[in-house]
């Protein structure tokens, strides 16, 4: 017995979803810290922060009705690139370690 056959049921009651989607997930997911990856070096260390437009942009977001997987993990994906300070410091990321 594999352990994705062991966590089966637990993982999709739990997330509500089927093996193929959490797969295609980690997939998009897998892509998407390459590409932060390759882009890190030439973003910009510090986001613009403009509250008007994020508060715009996650508006729509009222928790009343569920979204596909897949366009949460972009809208997620889309705003800590664009919002998050997550790249600061990124000139010496490279070196540590």
């Amino acid at each position: 017995m594999n352990i994705d056959h062991r966590l089966e049921a637990p993982l999709q009651e739990k997330l509500g979803l089927e093996a193929g989607t959490r797969i295609e997930l980690w997939t998009r997911l897998a892509k998407v810290i390459e590409g932060y990856l390759a882009e890190l070096p030439q973003a910009r260390v510090a986001p613009e922060v403009d509250l008007e437009k994020i508060r715009s942009l996650l508006s729509p977001l009222d928790f009343t009705r569920p979204l596909d997987p897949r366009d949460a993990m972009d809208i997620v994906v889309r705003n800590l690139w664009d919002y998050s300070r997550l790249r600061a410091g990124r000139a010496n990321w490279r070196r540590r370690g």
